[in-house]
């Protein structure tokens, strides 16, 4: 019986097409010393197994395989169990119709819930559940079309759910955490730029030790007692395993590397070692902890995918600014599909920008890309002159590694951020661990430049190098995080509203101090010193004029805001249906009034009737001039 699988897959960077052909799906009908074989079961399979990987890498596919496994253990553990109830009718599943499968895929949840979390974490069981899900509902679903079946539904389900939070933290990082944990990568990325610039200047001081030195004096002081020497033997000879100009050197020189790496080179928060070839190396290069900083702050600072970062190009990544080229640079790299180019702009004037870091790297690391181009030269290696050209390559335990997706190296790369975090004392708001995945960084920039621009859509939407309005929205999730997090300011107020639905309410209780009452009609503590967002052109020690209210934490809400909530909210749904719809998205009006319509939503219904009466009194409060890129000053009655 035929069990072969096949597959092509295009390389991202390359672009070549890899063709695979394996029987994959062989060993589940043959068994081996883990389970029985199941032939019939694994024929039945193979057309969604083969349709679910045609696209995929060999490796995918065998990944599937291991899922599919566990299947197979637990329809074993099935007819162990049946044999001890009943010897004389052993039970034996060497097929399952759909009907069958239905019926025991019950039981194949417990099975895996049942296996404790040291031997099965629930992430992995997340995988193997959604694995063999995946499997059986395409095999179903081919069944289907040919007509092989007469069922129309297969009720499976998934019913473990991905829990991405110990490995990526919440979704969302707030603008506050973003900064906290930014600050500690800028500062060890200064000392690292300080570091490696004193390595190069040292090494450019120092000689060969392996001349002019013999016998005891070679290796008991000679050229070896001097680090500068190190640095020029590590500047020079690269003695990493594979890419050295003398294959030999490393263990060569071993003895004489032992001269300690001085301490004004080493930075304690990434240094593993202070002697040896590989201190040596970590020092004038950039290894893991170094580029991960690097990539970090890179993600942070521009928005860019991790894919689009990591396979930039040394000779194409950036050009001036047109605008303003003293001053800023505009930064680009391949999208993750088509040949579309992904681009940002940068600053180029702090060596925490992202242009000035990513430039840093190439120049750090170019003996090592020179000597990559040697090595391709001599061997006609395409994949060796592939990476000559990628800039984040660096130096791992005496050999080269890149940040191409692949989960080892981001996963080495986060572990190492969480350790940095943790020493720092970098917390979330709710004092949990900060985890920062290279991932986030495209909502931390998107957090930035909303906030920055005003609440702006379009410019959040350049700034991420979306296309289309329809891009930004489902990136933004229609803003429904934005209007969450402000919902929950709402909600702070929670004992404020309970008191006056129960007409308990007393100013005094909550509050100290002089308020005033903003043309929204929500009082105000503090009329001279909003929020940056409620009045971006706000000077200190005048009057707020915008009255954005909705951005701001100053208000509170009292029976008497009412009529004036309702008059905006009135005047807010009046606009959403005469202007268009692009107008309206890219305003922040859908944000003001779902705000408003929560604050309203707490009050008593009474309250509510009562009010609604009052703002029919009331004059337009909400004008069509308010959007956003037109700062106006609003009538007031402050």
């Amino acid at each position: 019986m035929n069990f072969m699988v096949s597959g092509k897959h295009t390389d991202k960077v390359t672009k070549e097409t890899t063709r695979w052909q394996k029987p994959i799906l062989a060993s589940l009908a043959e068994g081996n010393e883990r389970f029985r074989g199941r032939p019939l079961l694994a024929q039945r399979i193979l057309p969604g197994f083969q349709d679910l990987h045609c696209e995929l890498t060999q490796r995918s596919a065998e990944r599937s395989l291991a899922n599919l496994q566990y299947f197979w253990l637990f329809l074993d553990d099935q007819e162990r169990a049946s044999a001890l109830l009943d010897v004389s009718s052993h039970l034996r599943v060497d097929d399952l119709s759909w009907l069958m499968l239905e019926g025991v895929w019950r039981n194949f949840i417990s099975w895996l819930r049942e296996i404790p979390e040291s031997r099965l974490c629930k992430r992995s069981k997340y995988n193997i559940n959604q694995g063999t899900y995946a499997v059986f509902r395409r095999s179903f679903e081919l069944a289907v079309e040919l007509g092989e079946t007469d069922r129309d539904t297969l009720d499976i389900y998934i019913y473990f759910r991905s829990d991405n939070k110990g490995a990526y933290g919440d979704d969302v990082l707030s603008f506050e955490e973003a900064k906290s944990a930014f600050r500690p990568l800028a500062r060890i990325w200064r000392r690292i730029v300080h570091r490696t610039t004193d390595a190069r200047r040292l090494a450019a001081e120092g000689v060969n030790p392996m001349t002019g030195s013999s016998g005891a004096n070679r290796w008991n002081g000679g050229g070896w007692h001097r680090p500068e020497n190190c640095l020029w033997v590590t500047e020079r000879f690269l003695p990493f395993s594979g890419l050295g100009l003398d294959p030999a050197l490393p263990s060569r020189v071993k003895g004489g590397m032992r001269t300690p790496v001085p301490a004004s080179l080493i930075i304690p928060e990434i240094a593993k070692s202070t002697t040896g070839t590989h201190a040596y190396a970590t020092t004038r290069f950039l290894g893991l902890p170094e580029l991960t900083i690097a990539f970090a702050m890179v993600t942070m600072k521009t928005g860019l995918n991790p894919d689009t970062l990591s396979r930039m190009t040394v000779d194409h990544w950036s050009r001036p600014d047109p605008l303003n080229p003293e001053k800023r640079a505009i930064l680009y790299g391949p999208k993750r599909v088509g040949d579309r180019l992904q681009r940002v702009s940068s600053s180029v004037v702090r060596k925490t920008d992202a242009y000035q870091i990513i430039k840093f790297v190439i120049e750090i690391q170019e003996p090592i890309r020179r000597r990559l181009m040697e090595i391709a030269q001599e061997t006609g290696d395409p994949e060796i002159k592939r990476r000559a050209s990628l800039i984040w390559i660096g130096v791992l335990n005496g050999a080269l590694f890149d940040f191409l997706p692949a989960p080892y190296n981001f996963y080495k790369a986060h572990r190492f951020l969480d350790t940095l975090f943790e020493t720092a004392g970098v917390l979330r708001e709710d004092g949990s661990p900060l985890r920062y995945r290279m991932t986030q960084g495209r909502d931390v920039w998107a957090s930035f430049v909303y906030h920055r621009s005003g609440m702006n859509y379009l410019l959040t939407a350049q700034a991420l190098s979306h296309t289309t309005l329809g891009a930004l929205l489902n990136y933004l999730e229609k803003k429904q995080q934005i209007v969450h997090d402000r919902k929950r300011l709402v909600d702070l107020q929670n004992k404020v509203f309970t008191d006056l639905k129960q007409g308990q309410y007393g100013p005094r209780r909550y509050r100290e101090g002089y308020t005033e009452m903003a043309i929204t009609g929500l009082n105000c503590v503090d009329t001279h010193n909003p929020s940056p967002e409620a009045d971006p052109g706000h000077r200190s020690g005048t009057t707020c004029l915008a009255q954005r209210c909705f951005q701001c934490w100053n208000w509170y809400a009292t029976k008497e805001s009412l009529p004036y909530l309702i008059r905006i909210i009135a005047d807010l749904e009046e606009h959403r249906e005469t202007i268009s719809l692009a107008l309206w998205e890219t305003s922040d009006h859908p944000l003001e009034l779902a705000l408003y319509q929560h604050i309203v939503s707490k009050f008593s219904d009474l309250h509510i009737a009562e009010a609604k009466i009052a703002a029919g009194q009331l004059e337009p409060i909400v004008q069509t001039s308010l959007f956003v890129g037109k700062h106006v000053t609003r009538r007031t009655t402050l």
